[in-house]
């Protein structure tokens, strides 16, 4: 639960348009007053019950890669395919076993040690502790073209600058792998700017993958342009951007 200083900040991030990364900041309070009820409801068996299907899956290592994330990859002729999740918060969704070939995940996530600090006091092991990182600053970390596959799911419209993060994920993927973004739209809208909440991904009517604040508005395709091709679509609410690394 947050305290009433807490919910004061979050209120102030509503009405004045701070910088992103003090939005950002105020905002991880509530960020892990979520993460610390939704772990000990959906992460962990209480009283013999079973846990829900989103908690077996994130807890099984035997689970598959998404459908969709193994065509990104299907090209791929390494006997490993390397996987980047990028905030993946304290257990990635992303699948762990791709037929015929073994699956090097990477998750990263800039509350990593916050979250690891709410997997044991609620007695979960993720199969895949997140390292911390910003999403902004992983090109400091990996070496560029190290994975095959580069992955976020709706955690980019969170970061402080999801522009710099999704061209910082085009240069981690190899020439010729995919960076897949999944994020709800326009979430920063729906939610009044609040904390975390500072960006919009949407798409133009000619189909341009869009980032947008209270002040300004990025076209990820422009920004990409001779770098990677961008093909989205919305989907139940939610836009999905495959980008393929030239």
């Amino acid at each position: 639960m947050l305290n009433l200083f807490a919910k004061a900040l979050l209120r102030l991030s509503k009405h004045i348009d701070l910088p992103h990364r003090w939005s950002w900041r105020i905002g991880i309070l509530d960020e892990l007053a979520f993460w610390d009820g939704h772990i000990a409801r959906s992460y962990r068996s209480v009283n013999g019950m079973a846990l829900s299907e989103e908690g077996r899956f994130r807890t099984d290592p035997g689970t598959p890669l998404q459908e969709e994330l193994q065509t990104l990859v299907a090209h791929v002729e390494d006997p490993v395919v390397k996987i980047l999740d990028v905030g993946s918060g304290p257990l990635t969704r992303v699948g762990k076993t791709i037929p015929g070939k073994l699956v090097e995940l990477t998750a990263t996530d800039p509350l990593a040690q916050a979250y690891m600090r709410l997997c044991r006091k609620h007695g979960v092991t993720p199969l895949v502790p997140p390292l911390k990182y910003d999403a902004e600053e992983l090109t400091l970390h990996f070496p560029p073209e190290t994975f095959h596959l580069a992955c976020a799911n709706n955690c980019l419209d969170h970061a402080y600058d999801p522009p710099k993060a999704i061209s910082g994920m085009v240069e981690l993927v190899k020439p010729g792998c995919h960076v897949y973004l999944r994020h709800e739209v326009n979430v920063a809208d729906g939610a009044g700017f609040v904390g975390m909440h500072q960006w919009n991904f949407h798409m133009a009517p000619n189909g341009d993958f869009l980032i947008s604040d209270r002040k300004r508005e990025v076209n990820m395709c422009d920004l990409l342009r001779g770098r990677a091709e961008v093909n989205s679509r919305i989907e139940n609410g939610f836009i999905i951007n495959i980008i393929r690394k030239r």
